[in-house]
């Protein structure tokens, strides 16, 4: 879910300086491209689990992870150029852990769930939900949390209707308390990636509920 949209100045209030604003929406558009990112790997994910079987899905996200690692480890002593431009069109900084953590909380999720449904329901909610609650709260959000007031109702109301439906799909009605929970873990700052925050939580429960 994404910190709350950027306004513009109201009357009285001094202009916002241009490189500012430019350096804002460069901001907002690199975390839209990532979001865009981390939605299309979701769907991929799907694609891998139902056509391929949840060994093969495994098997990838620990050679992504482990290329993952290794290749953060070269950017320390080198500028890999083939990869620079394109990941600097969504990196939070150089060395992003994000995506390793997006990873690592599907693996973990794939590890303990057995059945297809529920897996897809974990990888649905966390993968729309977190996307598009960031997408629309960058855009649209302008109604803050009571409890956190750099995220958005809009965000929260898009992380359980993006989420919820498609998972209803996969698990039925439970779908929808469990995307709203998610919805409030991804919601809170406690210093843990969302990926994780999210995924153990519903991995720990879909677990206990098979």
């Amino acid at each position: 879910m994404s910190e709350i949209a950027q306004t513009t100045p109201g009357a009285g209030a001094e202009p916002m300086p241009q490189e500012s604003r430019s350096e804002r929406i460069k901001t907002i558009i690199k975390e839209l491209n990532r979001q865009i990112v981390h939605v299309l790997s979701g769907i991929v994910m799907l694609v891998l689990l139902w056509n391929f079987g949840r060994d093969v899905l495994m098997i990838f996200l620990i050679a992504f992870t482990a290329f993952g690692l290794c290749f953060l480890y070269l950017r320390r002593f080198a500028t890999l150029s083939i990869a620079e431009d394109f990941l600097g069109l969504m990196e939070r900084s150089r060395f992003d852990m994000g995506p390793l953590y997006y990873a690592a909380g599907l693996l973990f999720a794939a590890s303990l769930i057995s059945n297809t449904n529920a897996l897809s329901a974990v990888i649905v909610i966390l993968a729309l939900g977190d996307g598009f609650s960031t997408m629309v709260g960058k855009v649209f959000g302008k109604h803050r949390l009571p409890y956190n007031k750099g995220k958005s109702v809009e965000g929260f109301v898009a992380f359980v209707a993006t989420s919820a439906l498609p998972a209803c799909l996969f698990i039925g009605w439970i779908a929808v308390p469990l995307a709203v929970v998610a919805a409030f873990l991804e919601s809170i700052e406690i210093g843990i990636d969302d990926n994780l925050v999210i995924t153990v939580p519903l991995v720990l429960v879909m677990h206990l509920l098979k």
